[in-house]
């Protein structure tokens, strides 16, 4: 079984190779597939994320 740090580089390589196949899509279909790659990764990554009301100090 894979750990922690196994998982998250496998998701950050599949959103690297989304991210390359997306660049044949143009304007707004290219944006929405960074976004929800964005959001797949940070979700993949933990912490907070992107509407949470957890407020972190920098």
């Amino acid at each position: 079984m894979a750990n922690e740090s196994d998982a998250r580089a496998a998701i950050y390589t599949a959103v690297v190779e989304v991210l390359e196949h997306a660049k044949s899509y143009g304007g707004t279909d290219y944006s929405q597939i960074v976004k929800d790659a964005a959001i797949a990764f940070r979700l993949a990554k933990g912490g907070a994320q992107p509407g949470s009301t957890v407020v972190e100090k920098g």
